[in-house]
């Protein structure tokens, strides 16, 4: 009979198998397949191992749907609501990243920053499609490659967003006209049909204020909203983590 070598990693994720699946009487069974050498038992449990690591991706791809589908049901309200409510800006964010997810290549490495923040008396649908375009143009500034660093924290009265990438920059000469209506530095068919014309209108239209600054390697749009000082302090897990 063929002596058959248990590499490391299938011995470790014939462990893991036996762990998960609460394996008890057989256990006693596989470990001398594993000590014999028992070429049919060798590859039933090969088998064993490769299935339920496929099982385990199936899982985790699951997830990942539920986790888009949550996020598409709430992004599918844009538009309908015009009415302004005690919102969580954070989870607006995070909602926009899943979406864009796809679109952020491998290249791109994405950095939050999300301190503790109070709720914000807004229109989170319109605030959402200000996220999304602002990190478009950041995805389709880096062309796959390079970082880009999202930061929420209170300043002042404000919660403060800032969203920086180290892309090649907006050019001197045309960074007072990109908050025209229409302008727009990209070829057609390209972006999200929402100009920073109307960026700048719905965070204005929440009396808050947005800004740029722009030089090679390093473009931060900064976007300043007020918020309620009677609201409680949202509490976030995620902070100085990669996407």
């Amino acid at each position: 009979m063929k002596s058959m070598n248990f590499s490391p990693t299938l011995t470790s994720e014939l462990s893991n198998f036996i762990i998960e699946n609460q394996i008890g009487k057989e256990r006693k069974y596989i470990y001398n397949i594993i000590l014999k050498d028992d070429d049919r038992g060798y590859f039933m449990l090969k088998n064993a191992a490769y299935i339920n690591r496929n099982i385990k991706n199936i899982r985790y791809a699951i997830r990942n749907i539920v986790r888009i589908v949550k996020a598409l049901k709430s992004y599918s309200h844009l538009d309908q609501s015009k009415t302004f409510s005690s919102s969580n800006i954070i989870e607006g964010m995070e909602t926009t990243l899943i979406i864009l997810n796809n679109q952020i290549k491998y290249g791109i490495d994405v950095i939050k920053n999300f301190q503790e923040i109070p709720l914000v008396i807004c229109n989170p649908d319109e605030l959402n499609q200000v996220w999304t375009n602002l990190i478009q143009n950041s995805i389709q500034a880096l062309k796959g490659k390079g970082k880009i660093e999202i930061s929420v924290f209170p300043w002042n009265g404000y919660v403060v967003v800032e969203i920086e990438d180290n892309g090649p920059g907006i050019p001197a000469k045309i960074q007072d006209r990109i908050w025209d209506p229409f302008f727009t530095t990209k070829d057609q068919g390209e972006g999200t049909g929402l100009g920073l014309g109307i960026v700048k209108g719905i965070v204005e239209k929440h009396k808050g204020k947005i800004t740029l600054n722009s030089n090679p390697g390093k473009t931060v749009f900064r976007v300043e909203l007020p918020i309620n000082p009677e609201n409680n302090i949202v509490k976030v897990e995620t902070r100085n983590k990669k996407l």
